[in-house]
């Protein structure tokens, strides 16, 4: 935001509303056009500090609302998962989820949970594409299928052991 602003004012232009240019706050209270380009005549962009201040409060809203979805969803998951027999306990896997992009309303949430030999402790949230993967590795690997819409876990199991 501020970088725009100075290197429009590098470039020859100046903020409206200064001694030497007009200002047209018609469009959103408190906005001045950053005036620059050839002859520094042209207006580059618009420089709206409440409005860019309304912009990032809702950005950051909506930031923590998803975060408080994916923690509640890993939150329920854990709660209801029984791991198999054959599993560690729950605290020895690093455990990755992420909503299941081949569920059109994307309401599965897919769970890969690696050893923490081969995973980061903790559980966090990845894209789908980033779930670790492994072909075998019995109970060092378990995959589940999470359906947030019926609140059940539809699949929970070890990887093939090779």
């Amino acid at each position: 935001m501020f970088g725009i602003l100075l290197a429009a004012l590098a470039l020859g232009g100046s903020e409206a509303g200064s001694a030497t240019q007009p200002t047209d706050s018609s469009a959103d209270s408190g906005c001045r056009p950053i005036i620059g380009g050839t002859g520094g005549a042209h207006v580059i962009r618009e420089h709206c500090p409440e409005r860019d201040r309304r912009v990032a409060e809702m950005v950051r809203t909506r930031l923590e609302e998803t975060q408080r979805t994916v923690e509640m969803a890993m939150n329920r998951i854990e709660g209801l998962i029984v791991l198999p027999a054959e599993a560690a306990p729950l605290a020895d896997y690093g455990r990755y989820y992420a909503w299941d992009s081949d569920s059109p309303d994307r309401r599965r949430v897919i769970g890969v949970y690696a050893r923490l030999d081969t995973a980061i402790s903790g559980r966090h949230w990845v894209a789908k594409s980033d779930l670790p993967s492994a072909l075998d590795g019995g109970c060092g690997i378990i995959t589940l299928v999470y359906d947030a819409e019926a609140d059940r876990i539809e699949s929970v199991a070890c990887n093939a052991v090779g």
